[in-house]
C-alpha cells in the first residue's frame, strides 16, 4: 500500500523550457508573464504562477487560482504566498455586499459589469489599482490556456 509514497516529481528544467515558450502579455498598464515558484511541503517542488506588474507593483497568482476564476467558478482570486505585492483580482459584478472589496468598487463610479479590478491593501481598505475590460480579461484567459500544468 502505497499511501504514502512519494509522487514523482517533475524536472525543474522541463518547466522551465515550458515556461520559456510562453510569451508575455502587455496590457494597458501592466505586463504578464510566466514563471513558477517554491511550492509544496518545504517548497521542494515548483508550480505555475503568472506574475502581473503595474505601475505600483507587482505580485504572482497561483495557475490554478487564477483558472478558477476566470472559469468563474471563484469572483476573487487572491495573490499566492510570497508574492511581491498582496492582491486581489475580483470581477466587479461579483463581490459580496458590505465587504472591502465592494467599498472600493463603491467609491469608484460607473464601472463596467463585465470587467474586473486589481485591488491591494491600503491604509483604509483595499485601493483600485488597475481595471481590467472584457476584451481584456479575454486576451488573459486565453494567454492562460498555454500556460504549462504543473
Amino acid at each position: 500500500m502505497a499511501w504514502f509514497g512519494r509522487k514523482e516529481s517533475v524536472d525543474p528544467e522541463k518547466i522551465q523550457r515550458g515556461i520559456a515558450l510562453v510569451p508575455q502579455l502587455e496590457g494597458p498598464g501592466f505586463v504578464l508573464r510566466a514563471t513558477s515558484a517554491p511550492a509544496g511541503f518545504k517548497s521542494r517542488s515548483l508550480a505555475t504562477v503568472a506574475e502581473i506588474r503595474f505601475e505600483l507593483g507587482a505580485g504572482w497568482f497561483h495557475r490554478d487560482d487564477l483558472q478558477r476564476f476566470f472559469d468563474r467558478k471563484n469572483s476573487i482570486a487572491e495573490s499566492w504566498n510570497g508574492s511581491d505585492t498582496e492582491l486581489f483580482l475580483c470581477m466587479v459584478s461579483g463581490v459580496a455586499k458590505g465587504s472591502m472589496a465592494d467599498k472600493a468598487l463603491s467609491a469608484q463610479a460607473g464601472l463596467p459589469a463585465g470587467s474586473a479590478v486589481l485591488l491591494r491593501p491600503a491604509n483604509d481598505g483595499l485601493e483600485i489599482v488597475l481595471l481590467l475590460d472584457s476584451a481584456q480579461l479575454e486576451r488573459i484567459s486565453v494567454w492562460l490556456q498555454a500556460l504549462p500544468k504543473i
